[in-house]
């Protein structure tokens, strides 16, 4: 039996916790297997939207391996629901 979840909204829950309207950045951090470190940030645009910015870890710095601008962002977590004596 797989255990109950929930899910998160991302977005929703950096707005809150910058006390913002709208967090500027949103950067998620990956460690592939035998590759080197990756990440993934979203960086709010000035006319509205993102933009995607694809980056991989030189040894030295962050080089950026794509970009493209978004019109919507929608980030989700699912989490294990809190049990009864957790609550």
């Amino acid at each position: 039996m797989t255990e109950p979840t929930q899910t998160i909204d991302l977005v929703e829950l950096l707005t809150h916790a910058c006390e913002t309207d709208d967090p500027s950045e949103i950067t998620v951090t990956y460690w592939p297997d035998r590759q080197p470190l990756r990440r993934i940030r979203f960086e709010s645009r000035d006319s509205g939207g993102w933009f995607l910015i694809e980056e991989e870890h030189t040894g030295c710095k962050w080089r950026t391996i794509g970009r493209e601008p978004i019109t919507r962002l929608s980030a989700t977590a699912s989490v294990a629901a809190p049990t009864s004596s957790e609550e």
